[in-house]
């Protein structure tokens, strides 16, 4: 059986490794309600991992965040799918109750903005749903625009 870290506890599984690995840990993720950490060692490793949990039927939500892929000292951004991915992931944390978020270790040493600054900016819209004149406008001021004549 493997071993359950307690909360905000770091705990390194280095007695297994591969695939076995990965199967114990989706077990853990379904038999658990906790959020958990996972860190690869690079990003090509993360999305493997995420790859192989959801492999294994992990019914759990496995989140990726990823790495910019960028140098800082690069004279270019990241790709946009990656920024978007990357925004994505953190705007789910703050609701996720149960799961995994996979990531790397060069992804942990990046900064990222404050939770309340991503709450209050984040807009979810999906196909289909309904917006009259008013709420559009009630957005829009929220979001930070002005209304001109």
């Amino acid at each position: 059986m493997i071993a359950v870290p307690h909360k905000r506890q770091i705990h390194r599984w280095t007695e297994i490794g591969g695939s076995l690995a990965i199967e114990r840990v989706s077990r853990l993720l379904q038999n658990t309600p906790n959020v958990y950490v996972l860190v690869a060692t690079n990003s090509e490793n993360a999305r493997n991992i995420v790859d192989e949990l959801s492999f294994f039927g992990s019914s759990v939500p496995i989140v990726l965040f990823p790495d910019c892929e960028t140098l800082p000292y690069d004279n270019f951004s990241p790709q946009a799918g990656i920024i978007s991915q990357r925004l994505s992931t953190l705007s789910e944390l703050h609701t996720l109750s149960h799961g995994a978020v996979v990531t790397s270790i060069q992804s942990l040493a990046q900064k990222i903005p404050p939770k309340d600054y991503l709450v209050s900016r984040t807009l979810k819209i999906q196909v289909g749903d309904q917006f009259g004149d008013k709420d559009r406008k009630n957005l829009l001021t929220d979001g930070g625009y002005r209304r001109v004549d």
